[in-house]
């Protein structure tokens, strides 16, 4: 199988890094919602732009955050000024893991391919 380049196809492998305990609970998804939340402070808006519903965005980070036993947000509640949500420390540290972790096994997967397309 030859990687092609030019104006054929070049093939590459395609990996998805998700994080399990029990069950998966962190993944492209949870990590593009608490990148958005970062930039926007509010969950309304992070779905939005993620493309996620607002309830399942809510589902899916509780679930997150009872797998891994500490919070990814601080919720603040509305009021004068509004509501809003604030990753924690723990939240943004898991996020740098987790982009560096996804960014390696890629890079190793694309290397891994391109050796043994070299080899036929």
């Amino acid at each position: 199988m030859e990687a092609k380049s030019g104006n054929k196809t070049r093939y590459r492998p395609v990996i998805t890094v998700r994080m399990a305990g029990d069950n998966v609970f962190f993944g492209p998804g949870v990590a593009m919602l608490l990148k958005e939340l970062v930039s926007t402070g509010t969950m309304k808006d992070a779905c939005r732009i993620s493309k996620i519903s607002y309830s399942k965005a809510w589902k899916i980070l509780n679930t997150a955050e009872k797998e891994l036993g500490f919070p990814l947000v601080h919720r603040l509640h509305g009021g004068k000024n509004g509501g809003g949500c604030i990753v924690t420390e723990q939240g943004k540290e898991l996020m740098r893991v987790y982009s560096e972790v996804d960014r390696q096994i890629k890079e190793y997967a694309q290397k891994l391919f391109e050796n043994m397309n070299s080899q036929e």
